[in-house]
């Protein structure tokens, strides 16, 4: 997978050497095996590629295609690859030297900005059309990539990671309080912006174009206009379920350095470990599995229905599978705090859900120390797999009421108030809120909105949670990895 980036000038001056150097020294943290750069009149791209698929050895990015119109750069593992071989016509044998780039180009010259419906797994391009000075740029259905963007007075700059983009001094670097202010209280709700104000996120399952100096982004995929199947037995469901969910793992499974594994107590990554040492077995292989632990024996702290120590679960799930090695990861030498430095560090904006950070960070660093490639996660599992129904349903509701009258209580204070209890299943402590912050960006307005949100079924409330579309998800997992040289991957949000 690799990290792109790129700048168009829209005032006709050709793209300066030294701006493109500045990007790509920001973005080196990925620890490239290979790395190039395009330049050209009002438009640069970059790469920095690191190699995930066996294939990945023959890629040299950016490149042009065969009639020397246009110039692409992608970060792609493309899964499936033998579908579009039959379609274009590639001999087997042929395939065996062609790197995922190379589908992306084919793909674009057959569909135009079209192609994105025709290609699977997780990828990100950009396309610069010589002849029509276009800029095209695109993302996955839904999978683990980033796209960040900016568009000032004379020029647009796009890049895989922010620090690509903040790396420019000509880049307003103006706080988006709005968006802080929701990370900060744990309202998820996605989208587009990003916690600096005129940045923005390229959402999954979106182009971007840019012509003539104007912007164009638009939504290609649509999760909630899936056809409903109907089959005649439950089985039949289960058999076909199995079926998708085996393949979505498998083909995560190509790569050009060792695949392991996240494995909670959970049923999303047991599920996804189970499938991918099955397919590792047939291999002669064992599957690499990193479970977090904690450090001090949680006896008498955990409360009721929660569970502190998932260990023995997962080696349950282990001596099932019995060709999984599991190393218990315990997080002894970062501190809590230091995990939150350090996804500031990796994201450049507070995320949420931040007390997870330590062990995440643990695990990732115990993965690139055994010289992985990449890790597959259960994720999305949530919304996918186990989807614990009506459960979920009712624990959303009960959250957008508890955020609500927590925040409530909070504001009637003038500066802030030290709140304390569980909220969805997180122990929340030491929230400050600023009254004059909340006044002026109407929070409580938009707050309000949000709690009065209901779901008409259980499909739209399925759908609402997953946010096609809207999930940043993928791109704060392409991240994590980034700075171990891991590909993350989650077959459990495989379109």
């Amino acid at each position: 997978m690799s990290v792109i980036f790129g700048i168009v000038m829209l005032n006709n001056q050709p793209v300066k050497q030294e701006v493109m150097d500045t990007m790509k020294k920001a973005l080196e943290f990925w620890g490239p095996d290979a790395q190039g750069m395009w330049r050209q009149g009002a438009a640069g791209l970059g790469n920095l590629l690191l190699y995930n698929t066996p294939e990945a050895v023959f890629e040299k990015m950016p490149f042009g295609d065969s009639s020397d119109n246009f110039v692409f750069t992608a970060g792609a593992r493309i899964d499936n690859r033998a579908e579009l071989c039959r379609i274009f016509k590639i001999a087997p044998m042929e395939a065996f030297k062609l790197p995922d780039s190379y589908f992306i180009m084919r793909a674009y010259q057959r569909w135009g900005e079209n192609c994105a419906d025709h290609l699977l797994g997780d990828w990100a391009f950009a396309v610069w059309d010589k002849a029509k000075q276009r800029l095209f740029v695109a993302r996955d259905h839904h999978g683990v990539t980033a796209m960040y963007y900016y568009k000032g007075e004379d020029f647009f700059v796009f890049s895989s990671s922010l620090k690509g983009i903040l790396s420019l001094p000509e880049v307003e670097k103006k706080v988006n309080d709005y968006k802080v202010a929701q990370i900060l209280v744990g309202w998820n709700e996605g989208g587009p912006e990003t916690c600096y104000q005129n940045i923005f996120r390229l959402p999954p399952a979106h182009t971007l174009s840019l012509h003539n100096g104007t912007l164009s982004v638009n939504r290609y995929w649509f999760l909630e206009q899936t056809p409903e199947l109907r089959l005649k037995e439950e089985q039949q469901y289960i058999d076909l379920f199995l079926d998708i969910y085996t393949e979505a793992v498998k083909c995560r499974l190509r790569s050009y350095r060792p695949v392991g594994a996240t494995l909670s107590g959970g049923l999303d990554s047991g599920s996804v470990c189970a499938l991918a040492s099955r397919e590792l077995k047939k291999e002669g292989k064992r599957l690499p599995a990193y479970t977090a632990v904690p450090l001090y024996d949680t006896t008498g702290l955990v409360p009721p229905n929660r569970i502190g120590d998932e260990g023995p679960l997962a080696q349950a799930v282990a001596d099932f599978c019995g060709n999984i090695d599991i190393t218990f990861c315990k997080a002894e030498n970062i501190s809590p705090l230091e995990g939150v430095e350090r996804m500031l560090e990796l994201h450049d904006e507070p995320i949420i859900a931040v007390g997870n950070s330590y062990w995440i960070i643990d695990i990732l660093d115990m993965a690139k120390c055994d010289k992985l490639g990449a890790v597959l996660l259960g994720q999305g599992g949530n919304y996918t797999v186990s989807w614990p129904f009506p459960y979920f349903c009712n624990t959303l509701k009960k959250a957008k009421h508890n955020i609500f009258q927590l925040l409530k209580k909070i504001a009637k204070r003038n500066i802030f108030n030290i709140y304390t209890r569980y909220f969805n299943g997180v122990l929340i402590k030491n929230i400050l809120f600023n009254k004059e912050l909340t006044d002026r960006i109407k929070f409580f307005n938009k707050l309000n909105s949000f709690r009065s949100c209901s779901y008409k079924s259980i499909k739209e409330a399925q759908l609402k949670s997953i946010q096609s579309g809207k999930s940043k998800t993928g791109a704060l997992l392409f991240e994590n990895g980034s700075a171990y040289k891991l590909e993350i991957r989650d077959p459990t949000f495989d379109k």
